[in-house]
């Protein structure tokens, strides 16, 4: 997805999506790992709801999405 349509930048930085994890079932629920994700427009996050859609076959099926920052780790 991310090859296809990359996150937009904000102020000259790019929101970084690392993961996503399903953590739910009736209704799909997922969860978005990564850097600044509070401020992927909703333009981007219906962009991703549609691909999750096409890729695994979810249409019709309500699904919830949510975007956490993933936690840092230090080498």
């Amino acid at each position: 997805i991310r090859a296809r349509r990359p996150p937009p930048s904000v102020k000259g930085r790019p929101v970084n999506i690392m993961y996503v994890a399903q953590v739910g079932v009736r209704p799909p629920r997922f969860v978005f790992f990564g850097r600044r994700t509070k401020f992927l427009p909703e333009s981007y996050r219906r962009f991703l709801e549609n691909r999750l859609r096409e890729a695994f076959g979810f249409r019709g099926v309500p699904l919830r999405l949510s975007f956490r920052d993933a936690p840092r780790t230090k080498p």
